[in-house]
């Protein structure tokens, strides 16, 4: 049982067709020449290196780009995070030596502008 091609075997009680005979399509009749083949494999190596350099160019340059968003991003979260933490220093720290003299004569200035303005009011009616 089998076609023109075929043949029908049987092993160990299992079924197997076996196809015999030629393909049905030939196959090229081009013989290459032993001199053009390693030319031919150059070239096609040398085109495949030249489309991955591109393709490589242009995925460094995207992974750069990213990087130099990322190291941007960072500066920006430390620089701001180093303003935070000094101002938050800043509010709680005691009071220098500095400090308390600058507010004395901070006083001193406003004293003397109240008396200034305290002289320039009319005087006190005396009750009757």
């Amino acid at each position: 049982m089998g076609g023109a091609n075929g043949v029908l075997e049987r092993h160990g009680g299992h079924d197997r067709q076996r196809l015999c005979g030629t393909l049905s399509a030939p196959m090229s009749q081009r013989r290459t020449n032993p001199t053009e083949l390693p030319d031919a494999v150059r070239e096609a190596v040398e085109r495949t290196v030249q489309a991955t350099v591109g393709s490589a160019g242009r995925t460094r340059d995207r992974a750069q780009g990213a990087v130099d968003d990322l190291v941007d991003t960072v500066d920006d979260l430390v620089r701001g995070s180093r303003q935070a933490v000094a101002g938050a220093i800043d509010e709680r720290r005691p009071a220098t030596h500095e400090d308390i003299r600058e507010l004395k004569a901070e006083l001193r200035a406003l004293g003397r502008r109240l008396e200034a303005i305290e002289k320039r009011l009319p005087a006190k009616r005396q009750p009757s």
